[in-house]
């Protein structure tokens, strides 16, 4: 089992942050950036909550841990070549690196990150920013209400707690390659 040990936060980068989440406002940009129509080969979009879906954080004494989940990685590794992957998480940036960084490790994986910075007051983001067709979009959580997205388009799996024995992810991946080669 690994864990990433991760440290405290700093709180120096929150004015940073809250600037650029007015910046983005202001300009009223698009959360994934456009596709290149002619070299899209995705047949869907797998947008992925990464806190209690994907990972487990916990803190003991003045450390902080995050456990990821069983099959994460290998799952990954099978589907972007025909799954444009993005990670959603309200969580800050910095943290948000450091954790898809240690699942993303060969740098091919994860196309795209949607920060905390980049949700409203309530930690919701505007669907339509996705910039995405949704007929294609799969959106994977543990909560339904997460995502605010069409219920047809919600995988939801059970939360992670750091669970040894969890295989939802590898379960998912089978799914997924099935998808993939009809």
């Amino acid at each position: 089992t690994s864990s990433l040990s991760y440290f405290n936060n700093n709180n120096s980068k929150s004015n940073i942050y809250s600037s650029y989440k007015n910046r983005l406002s202001s300009m009223n940009k698009l959360l994934l950036p456009n596709l290149n129509m002619n070299n899209n080969n995705y047949k869907y979009y797998l947008i992925f909550e990464l806190d209690e879906t994907l990972i487990h954080y916990w803190e003991e004494k003045d450390n902080c841990y995050v456990k990821v989940r069983c099959g994460v990685e290998d799952c990954f590794n099978k589907i972007y070549d025909f799954c444009e992957i993005t990670i959603v998480s309200t969580s800050s940036k910095e943290y948000t690196d450091i954790v898809v960084d240690n699942i993303n490790k060969k740098k091919c994986y994860i196309q795209n990150r949607i920060y905390k910075e980049l949700f409203d007051e309530d930690d919701n983001f505007d669907l339509s920013l996705i910039n995405r067709d949704m007929n294609k979009c799969i959106f994977i959580c543990h909560e339904e209400e997460f995502f605010n997205a069409p219920k047809q388009n919600i995988l939801q799996l059970t939360e992670f707690n750091g669970e040894e024995y969890d295989r939802e992810i590898v379960f998912l991946s089978k799914e997924l390659m099935r998808i993939k080669n009809n």
